[in-house]
């Protein structure tokens, strides 16, 4: 759905290709990149897969905000920062909607 809207999802747990190397959940859950012609979303896939829902919709409306940021849980469940704030209410509001 998500690339449907133009937005391109990697959702990767390992540095490049090497399966030794896996990223860290405590450093990073995702970020998104605010490209006009290609917006990015990366989702740390090492993270639990709710975590990494969570992380989609979160870092899809930083994009509709074009807004840039690394997600981390500091970041995605603090209060204070509008952006911060819109961004996990938006989320929130997707989790009362069921899918096709």
């Amino acid at each position: 759905m998500i690339e449907q809207l133009g937005v391109m999802a990697v959702i990767s747990g390992v540095m490049r290709n090497n399966t030794h190397r896996r990223l860290s959940v405590e450093r990073f859950c995702g970020f998104a990149l605010t490209d006009s012609c290609a917006p990015l979303i990366f989702v740390n896939g090492a993270d639990a897969k709710s975590v990494q829902m969570f992380v989609l919709a979160h870092e899809l409306a930083h994009i509709w905000l074009g807004t840039e940021r690394l997600s981390d849980f500091q970041v995605l469940f603090s209060c204070g920062s509008d952006v911060e704030d819109w961004c996990n209410a938006w989320r929130r509001s997707c989790s009362c909607q069921r899918g096709s």
